[in-house]
């Protein structure tokens, strides 16, 4: 079967994941700079056709499958409408991928509907985990989830985000839950698993902490703990490493955090030793992308604003030199005959001073030299 160029940028012609490649000549002509890996069979695309459908700086392993057995076409070499030409769970997901990662493709409109789980696990682990990954770096996921769900085969690998379409949350949310984490997702620019997973399951709890209200609102009190622990399961299925589910899970667990004014710098040392510095970023991107996922509030919250500012503040009392970074103590001050009271105060916070000024040296011989010039004038 003989497919044009167009579709071969399209990323159809790939090699079966396990079968050992022979023969690199066999393939299909790629267009655009690839890398073939003979033993895994991974192929890695290193930069993309002359019409930048396929952006260079981006580098997803993609599953290889020889022509014989490809998942879809485009119905007209001109059209955006792809065929799948296989009903099989493979072939919906590589075609959710495709959507994903080129936006402008429109939703088959036939589709195979799968309905057995055993068919949902005859897709290679591999397979699952590869292809997630590319869906979750797309440009736009949003597009693979809702066809995924149209084909059927989101309740067979994704059941927990399955579950949360339809479900109606409260005034502070124009979508619910389904489309509110979708739209999440897709609020997240930086092409970051960790946020892009963080995304799509920092809500998932929402299913069994739902209760209503007397003002017929909905509540979802410690929907993030619930989520946190539905997490580990989901990212296992799909084979996220062991360091990055870690992280993923940190964030989903830490996503509810809420700052008010009467936070003091105590408080904010306590946040600040719970949110470690390198996991602060993702943490802040992640809220900002819940926030525009509500479809109701996309600017940057003044909340975070002066949290961060007062995190800023705080680490600057912390890093500015104070009267115990001194190499001496009010023990050393009493051993050379100062005794203890306001006037030994006195001297610590005038060495203090010198020291941090620079006209002292922070040295024990100096400092005890100068606290007892000072003692005796």
């Amino acid at each position: 079967m003989r497919i044009n160029r167009q579709i071969i940028s399209y990323e159809i012609y790939l090699t079966r994941w396990k079968e050992k490649l022979r023969d690199n000549s066999s393939l299909n002509p790629p267009i655009g700079r690839e890398e073939l890996n003979k033993e895994t069979g991974k192929l890695l695309l290193l930069s993309g056709p002359a019409d930048g459908f396929i952006p260079p700086a981006i580098n997803i392993p993609v599953i290889y499958y020889p022509a014989d057995n490809i998942h879809c076409v485009l119905e007209k070499p001109d059209s955006r409408r792809v065929s799948v030409l296989r009903d099989n769970p493979e072939s919906i997901l590589f075609v959710a991928y495709l959507l994903s990662r080129f936006p402008f493709l429109e939703t088959p409109q036939r589709l195979p509907v799968t309905e057995s789980q055993e068919d949902i696990s005859a897709i290679p682990p591999s397979a699952l985990k590869i292809l997630m990954e590319a869906i979750l770096l797309g440009r736009k996921p949003s597009a693979a989830f809702l066809f995924l769900r149209q084909s059927g085969l989101l309740d067979g690998i994704l059941p927990e985000l399955s579950a949360t379409y339809g479900m109606e949350q409260n005034k502070f949310h124009l979508y619910d839950v389904f489309h509110h984490l979708l739209a999440s997702l897709d609020a997240v620019e930086t092409a970051s698993l960790e946020l892009r997973w963080s995304a799509l399951l920092h809500d998932i709890g929402k299913v069994k902490t739902r209760r209503p209200k007397k003002n017929g609102e909905f509540s979802f009190y410690n929907h993030e703990i619930e989520s946190a622990r539905m997490t580990p399961a989901i990212l296992e299925r799909f084979g996220v490493e062991e360091t990055l589910a870690e992280k993923i899970l940190f964030l989903v667990r830490n996503h509810m955090f809420h700052y008010t004014d009467d936070w003091t710098d105590r408080a904010i040392r306590r946040f600040m030793k719970n949110i470690p510095q390198e996991n602060m970023k993702d943490l802040i991107l992640l809220r900002l992308a819940d926030r525009r996922g509500s479809g109701k509030r996309n600017y940057f919250p003044p909340a975070i604003r002066r949290l961060l500012e007062h995190i800023d503040t705080v680490q600057k009392k912390d890093s500015a030199f104070k009267v115990t970074d001194l190499e001496i103590n009010g023990h050393d001050l009493m051993e050379a005959g100062i005794p203890a009271g306001r006037e030994m105060g006195v001297i610590l916070s005038h060495l203090k001073t010198l020291v941090e000024s620079g006209r002292l040296e922070n040295n024990r011989e100096v400092l005890l030299r100068e606290a007892g010039s000072l003692f005796h004038r």
